[in-house]
C-alpha cells in the first residue's frame, strides 16, 4: 500500500483493491474497515456467528495480506536478532506463515473466488450448492448493508 493516502488515513480505491484484490472488487475502503471492525468487536462475544461469502472473502484477503508482510518481513531480516523480531507473533516465533494452510484449515469452501465466467456458465441445478453470495461476489456486486451485518448463527 502506498503511503498516500487520505487525510483520515483512508485509503484510495486503488490503493486497496492493489493490497486486497479480490475484496477491492466488491468492498469500498470504508466499508472493509468498518465490517473487519464488526468482525473484531464480535470476537469477544459469547454467541456464535454466521458468516457470509462476503465475509469469508474479506477474511482472506487480509490473511494473505498479512501473511505475505509477514513472511516477506522474516525473509528480509538482516541479521538473527532482526529475524527473532520480525518473526515474533505473540506468544510464538513463526518463520513463515502457511496462508494456504489457513485456507485448508477455515474456509470450508473458497465458492467466494469464482470467476465471473465461471459461474456464469454452471449448471442452474450445481450452482444451487453454491453460498446465496457467490454469485455476486462473481460478478463484483457490491455488498447491501444487510448482508455485511452479522446475525447469530443458530446451529
Amino acid at each position: 500500500m502506498r503511503s498516500d493516502s487520505g487525510p483520515d488515513g483512508d485509503l484510495s480505491r486503488e490503493d486497496f483493491t492493489d493490497s486486497f484484490p479480490a475484496a477491492g472488487k466488491v468492498f469500498p475502503p470504508r466499508s472493509a474497515v468498518e465490517t473487519l471492525r464488526n468482525l473484531l468487536r464480535c470476537l469477544d462475544r459469547p454467541e456464535i456467528y454466521y458468516l457470509n461469502d462476503y465475509h469469508y472473502l474479506l477474511l482472506f484477503d487480509v490473511l494473505n495480506f498479512l501473511s505475505q508482510i509477514h513472511n516477506d518481513g522474516v525473509s528480509m531480516a538482516r541479521n538473527k536478532r532482526e529475524r527473532k523480531e520480525v518473526s515474533f507473533v505473540d506468544p510464538f516465533f513463526i518463520e513463515k506463515i502457511d496462508f494456504d494452510e489457513i485456507v485448508e484449515l477455515y474456509f470450508f469452501d473458497i465458492d467466494f473466488l469464482t470467476s465471473p465466467e465461471v459461474m456464469l456458465n454452471i449448471p442452474a441445478w450445481f450452482k444451487q450448492t453454491y453460498n446465496p453470495e457467490a454469485f455476486a461476489l462473481s460478478q463484483g456486486l457490491l455488498p447491501h448493508p444487510e448482508e455485511l451485518a452479522l446475525n447469530i448463527d443458530t446451529i
